[in-house]
């Protein structure tokens, strides 16, 4: 802290002359005080001349004249060896004390010359140093506290609160009481105690009419609180996200560390307010990363043009644009119930009160409550085509595969029913349906062009041979105590189940509201299980007729000579080939998505027979399997050892006529050729339909043979 004194004497200039190498000299010496510093006295003298000149020596004390007995200068005691200088200042006086000074030359030879004349100095200090806030102010947010030192102790007008004034704006605790809010714990330290203190919040405090005791007011009259670093990051919020570089980004969000937190974003999680929208783009496009809802939300449409931000953010399109949105994606047909061609270019056999099924992924959803979301063209062959719709409540339904909203359904089958129809009723029999299907999804976008399917109904006498109880398993209805009914998912009051032969132990287990009822269909329709890398285990299963049930329909398959199913796995027969519906441990495969509800497997072991339980939302033919490469375990019969158990490999049925024995496949094209004699010259006549009949009754069974 500088400090001036002032020098209250007059200037002196004597003329002293004394003896140097035994000679008298003249020694002429002027001695002055300047200005000077506080505590310091800056003297000066004219130059003696002499060519054994030495130095000079200064004489200091509190008294006028002899002894000079001065002990509190910085340079020492009284004399003060000065060398050869003619300017020279005292420093370490004591403020308020008058000070006498001489001087003294000496040469070569250490003699000396007698005193030069005596200036005399009343040190009275000028303080003109500003005192100043140190580095740096601390926060205490538990108790919202703020300490602040001063470079000076007695510092003035400090405890005046209207002399503060923070940026962001603080209150002090008890505003309209002055004074009390700001205290002195310490030296010159000042407490400030404020209502409440904002974490990451970088303060500017300015402070206006605080001086010292000489009246300089604190200079500068601003210093930055909660910023230690000057990185423009506040200090606290740097600690509790570990950071300290303004420039990295330790989330890779795109957003470096200062960005963040001018942003108020979490630079540890990209996502900081969780809505999948990553904070680098809302940042980008003006949408606020701490909010998650409304407009800000993924689900929101900030330009309104029906895209969510979501949505604009996978497609890399300007959420505040409303002339920019992603391509229209269509609906995406998967499969249909029955296939295109059944009939036609294969030998599927399509009941005549058959539903066309079509299910139909979006991922913008459909709305199902729009009655035109959905269309079906029909061309049976015999009337004019006619179209139905989701207004068609009767005759046009849809199943839904997912718990989304009715106005934004991603996964559905549209199910149109021919046989609720009361002007035309079931499809005519031999005739070739051609079925287009219009559908559009929640932003319009249709499928262009519309695609459109053929199939070919059964023949009157497919039909009869297909319903004869012959030719059909031994069945009756499910007790209504029957346990299986019971579902902690779904209602279900009726069923059907096998009760002799080869598939004893099936079961059908339904809601009776359903507009087609579930039954087991011929065993001789059932395709040879020929999936490559698989064998097929246990008793195939024929479910009809083909629909799509308004809710999934139980299945209980038995497997005779099982007493552990868990190994096994689901096949389902699509189109006009075998697919994995599920793996032994129940998990739903590709080809068992829309066939089968997740999660619905459940095995019975130890059953007679033992059986695997699934949930289905349409029939097909369903059939168990295991690899054929590979450790295959030996399934033991009920009781028998299990180290001399075969497996039961069993196929039910005949294929089309004569030729599924032989031939192994109804699709090999001698079982065509034969299928075609059978239903061109057999059937038609009393004679060979008893003798079909009795064929079926009594040919051997494929894996029997």
């Amino acid at each position: 802290m500088k400090k001036q004194s002032r020098v209250l004497s007059q200037s002196l200039h004597y003329a002293l002359f004394g003896f140097l190498s035994f000679l008298f000299l003249t020694l002429i010496l002027a001695l002055f005080a300047t200005l000077a510093h506080c505590a310091e006295v800056t003297l000066a003298w004219d130059a003696n001349t002499e060519p054994d000149l030495a130095g000079y020596k200064i004489y200091y004390g509190t008294s006028s004249g002899e002894p000079y007995d001065g002990t509190v200068a910085s340079e020492g005691i009284s004399p003060i060896d000065v060398g050869n200088v003619t300017e020279f200042t005292v420093h370490g006086l004591t403020d308020g004390v008058t000070y006498f000074f001489v001087v003294t030359v000496y040469n070569t030879e250490g003699l000396k010359s007698d005193y030069s004349n005596e200036v005399n100095v009343l040190l009275v200090c000028v303080d003109n140093t500003a005192p100043t806030i140190q580095n740096y102010p601390t926060i205490d947010h538990d108790n919202n506290t703020i300490d602040i030192t001063f470079s000076e102790t007695d510092i003035q007008n400090v405890t005046d609160e209207a002399n503060h004034r923070f940026s962001p704006s603080l209150n002090f605790a008890t505003p309209l009481v002055d004074g009390d809010d700001i205290t002195n714990p310490s030296g010159s330290t000042y407490r400030l105690t404020m209502a409440s203190i904002p974490a990451y919040t970088i303060l500017t405090l300015t402070v206006s009419n605080i001086t010292d005791a000489a009246g300089n007011p604190v200079t500068p009259s601003s210093i930055t609180i909660n910023d230690n670093d000057s990185d423009d990051m506040a200090d606290d919020w740097e600690t509790d996200n570990s950071v300290d570089d303004l420039d990295e980004d330790p989330d890779g969000d795109g957003l470096n560390n200062l960005e963040e937190y001018n942003n108020n974003t979490n630079p540890n999680n990209s996502d900081t307010d969780g809505d999948s929208l990553p904070d680098d783009w809302e940042v980008a496009y003006g949408l606020d990363p701490n909010d998650s809802a409304g407009v800000n939300a993924s689900d929101g449409d900030f330009d309104d043009d029906g895209w969510t931000n979501y949505e604009e953010w996978l497609n890399g399109t300007d959420p505040l644009d409303d002339t920019s949105f992603p391509a229209l994606s269509p609906p995406d047909i998967i499969e249909t119930l029955p296939h295109d061609g059944a009939g036609i270019s294969d030998y599927t056999r399509v009941p005549n009160i058959t539903s066309f099924c079509v299910r139909i992924e979006d991922s913008d959803g459909i709305d199902i409550t729009d009655t035109e979301s959905i269309t079906f063209t029909i061309h049976d062959g015999v009337n004019e085509a006619y179209t139905r719709d989701l207004s068609d409540t009767k005759l046009v339904r849809v199943v839904k595969l997912t718990e989304d909203e009715d106005t934004k359904v991603t996964r559905l089958w549209a199910v149109y029913d021919r046989f609720m129809e009361d002007e035309f009723g079931n499809y005519d029999y031999d005739t070739q349906i051609n079925i287009k299907v219009d559908a559009k999804d929640t932003r319009g976008g249709p499928i262009d062009p519309a695609p459109s399917y053929d199939f070919k109904i059964e023949s009157e006498t497919q039909h009869d041979y297909a319903q004869d109880p012959d030719n059909l398993p031994d069945t009756g209805e499910v007790a209504s105590d029957d346990p299986d009914l019971e579902d902690p998912e779904y209602s279900y009051d009726a069923g059907v189940q096998v009760n002799s032969g080869d598939l004893e132990g099936a079961k059908i287990v339904y809601d009776s509201d359903e507009p087609l009822t579930p039954r087991f269909g011929p065993s001789d329709e059932i395709p040879s299980f020929d999936l490559e890398g698989e064998r097929g285990e246990g008793v195939p299963v024929n479910l009809q007729p083909p629909t799509v049930f308004n809710t999934p329909v139980k299945i209980f398959i038995p497997y005779p000579g099982y007493t552990d199913v868990s190994g096994l796995s689901i096949f389902v027969y699509k189109a006009t080939s075998w697919v994995l519906a599920c793996d032994s441990s129940g998990t739903v495969q590709p080809g068992g998505d829309g066939w089968m509800v997740p999660g619905s497997r459940v095995n019975h072991n130890n059953g007679s027979p033992s059986t695997i339980e699934i949930k289905v939302y349409h029939f097909s033919v369903v059939q168990a399997g295991i690899p054929t490469s590979g450790a295959v375990s030996t399934p033991a019969t009920n009781g028998a050892d299990t180290d001399t158990a075969t497996a039961s490999s069993v196929q039910a049925g005949g294929g089309c006529f004569i030729g599924t024995a032989t031939f192994g496949s109804n699709m090999d094209w001698h079982v065509e050729i034969l299928s075609l004699f059978r239903d061109v010259y057999l059937l038609p006549t009393k004679l060979g339909h008893v003798f079909v009949d009795i064929y079926y009754r009594y040919s051997p069974r494929p894996g029997l043979q």
